[in-house]
């Protein structure tokens, strides 16, 4: 049951957070333990939990899709392993927690960028995935706004 949870997570695309901290060390005024708390806890709110719940409405969302794919109809969802009630359960809590966090340990700009990461994100699930050039768009914006999120 737990590992069709972790696969929300989608590790590998963790790597994606050097963007942030790209952003970070060129716009930082010093560079200190301060500023690695910071993207410590930028990458706990974002990625850990933000990122994780955004992860799993997409996979609720290509789940009918995902069903009729040789290799995807074995992930949590179209497999049965996670329901969907279970997952939406799940997402919302980690869109929630990594709102939360965002909102009681940075500015309201970040709690803004997060917030347009989550539109982008089911911006580019309904409509932009579907559309050729549209899909390249909406699905690079977000690495540029990361880059913005760690400045």
């Amino acid at each position: 049951m737990i590992k069709g949870y972790l696969h929300f997570f989608k590790f590998r695309y963790h790597i994606f957070f050097l963007e942030v901290i790209f952003g970070a060390l060129f716009f930082a005024k010093n560079i200190d333990i301060s500023l690695f708390l910071t993207l410590v806890f930028v990458y706990i709110s974002f990625n850990f939990f933000l990122y994780t719940g955004i992860y799993t409405l997409n996979d609720i969302i290509d789940r009918e899709s995902d069903a009729k794919h040789d290799k995807k109809r074995y992930r949590p969802i179209p497999s049965g392993r996670v329901s969907v009630r279970n997952a939406l359960i799940f997402a919302f809590l980690f869109i929630l927690f990594g709102l939360f966090i965002s909102l009681i340990l940075f500015s309201r700009n970040v709690f803004f960028i997060y917030v347009l990461f989550i539109l982008f994100n089911i911006f580019y699930s309904f409509i932009g995935k579907h559309v050729a050039n549209l899909e390249i768009f909406s699905n690079s914006i977000t690495h540029r706004m990361r880059v913005v999120l760690g400045a």
